[in-house]
């Protein structure tokens, strides 16, 4: 017997799946189920990536205006004469 032979298929589409909760899937799932544990594991890893990459996107917005400033300073700074050049 395989490790995928005692596994019951559900009749979930990847639309359904994706647009549910995590608790909504929870429920969908007998509890304790390899397939629900990965789901659960895989939804909560993919909830974290989510959140870190809204990070990164709000600190890279952040970088690139703290860089046209310091860019706006030292222009200012050099003097209009340095900036025709």
């Amino acid at each position: 017997m395989t490790a995928f032979q005692g596994l019951m298929v559900l009749p979930v589409s990847r639309q359904r799946l994706c647009a549910q909760s995590t608790e909504q899937q929870a429920v969908s799932l007998p509890p304790r189920s390899p397939v629900w544990a990965l789901i659960i594991a895989l939804m909560h890893e993919f909830e974290s990536l989510e959140e870190l990459f809204y990070q990164l996107k709000a600190s890279g917005k952040a970088i690139r205006k703290v860089a046209q400033v310091l860019v706006m300073i030292y222009d200012n700074a050099r003097g209009p004469k340095a900036r025709k050049a």
